[in-house]
């Protein structure tokens, strides 16, 4: 199921992952996604803003600071997915929209980003009557003929029996690769990743209430507590831990993701974002565990500064590569990100039509 979004909101949404890029900055901050709404001085967002006292000049500033009249670049994230779920989810639930708007897009941001107050009452919102009005938006309730009788014994008990085991097996199998990247792998970055996975995951799953799902868990009458293969009771070594609950984890995203069709079509695609970010993270992994291995092999290093990048540093490396070199190291802090990246697809070619090893600096 592909996420509407409408035209202005997309845009919008991918203009905040451009500033952000352009600052070295991987997901967007509150300021870089306002930044993007203000870009539009006649749009929604400004005119709702305008009401509430939003300084003209800070629009103008907005438009000026970007500075971008033609095209921009667009970077894809695995943030991006899960954002846009969120903003169509808001969209329609707060704002009865059928699509995402950028008028979702900011009602996220408030909901989501603790200094979104900061930066708007800094630019002359009225705080107190912008979150009025958001509460004005929100969908009435719905008015039963005939009351809703949550004991019965119907459909819905199945279903939400099987999404409160998916759900635990999603969290139990993220904590264990969680372990596995924190203490064997000893990788933050890695850590970071899964910690934020299963952050957003449980974020999801607020969709549906949880008093709701656990009413529903019956352990007694489960008929899989108690069947066991001998290949589940096996582990080789902790890689081997990780394979299995990394696949569990994906597994069970996926009964999530099918069987939440039931419940709710907008949770099933947010469930789906976060499946495939968790095929990001063990590809990752893997190419972690990849890596590691063959910098045990490392006999000589290379590291690449300012002061060797002239013309013919690309012919010096590959001469360096053939008589022995193992791996370069690009370290050029005070480099413009253009000017890294140009660098860096060049390096990339040449190392990897050496089958030598490669490393970019974080900056």
């Amino acid at each position: 199921m592909e996420l509407e979004l409408s035209s202005a909101c997309r845009r919008a949404l991918d203009f905040a992952f451009h500033l952000a890029f352009e600052e070295g900055i991987l997901e967007p901050e509150a300021k870089h996604c306002i930044s993007a709404l203000l870009f539009d001085p006649e749009g929604p967002v400004t005119n709702l803003l305008k009401d509430f006292g939003l300084q003209e000049s800070r629009i103008v500033s907005a438009k000026t600071n970007n500075n971008i009249e033609a095209g921009f670049s667009v970077f894809e994230s695995a943030k991006k997915p899960y954002i846009s779920s969120k903003i169509l989810r808001i969209s329609k639930k707060i704002l009865a929209e059928q699509e995402g708007t950028s008028l979702g897009f900011l009602v996220y941001l408030i909901e989501d980003f603790k200094n979104t107050q900061l930066i708007l009452e800094s630019m002359g919102v009225n705080w107190e009557q912008l979150i009025n009005w958001i509460d004005n938006q929100r969908m009435a309730p719905l008015v039963l003929d005939v009351p809703l009788d949550l004991d019965a014994n119907t459909e819905i008990d199945s279903c939400l029996r099987i999404l409160d085991a998916a759900a635990n097996r999603v969290r139990e199998g993220l904590r264990v690769v969680d372990d596995y990247c924190r203490f064997i792998l000893n990788s933050s970055l890695l850590c970071t990743i899964t910690k934020k996975l299963r952050h957003d995951f449980n974020e999801t799953l607020q969709w549906i209430p949880a008093t709701l799902i656990i009413s529903h868990r019956n352990v007694e009458e489960d008929v899989g507590t108690s069947i066991h293969t001998n290949q589940e009771l096996t582990r080789l070594n902790d890689e081997d831990v990780f394979k299995a609950n990394i696949k569990r984890v994906q597994e069970s995203l996926r009964s999530l993701e099918e069987f939440g069709k039931l419940e709710s079509p907008d949770f099933s695609v947010a469930i789906g974002e976060i499946r495939y970010r968790s095929y990001d993270l063990e590809q990752r992994i893997f190419r972690f565990l990849d890596y590691s291995g063959k910098l045990k092999d490392i006999k000589i290093y290379g590291l690449l500064g300012h002061e060797h990048l002239d013309p013919g540093f690309m012919d010096t490396l590959d001469t360096l590569f053939e008589n022995g070199l193992d791996m370069v190291q690009l370290r050029i802090k005070n480099a413009t990100y253009s000017k890294l990246l140009d660098y860096s697809f060049e390096l990339k070619t040449l190392t990897a039509h050496n089958g030598k090893l490669l490393i970019i600096n974080d900056r």
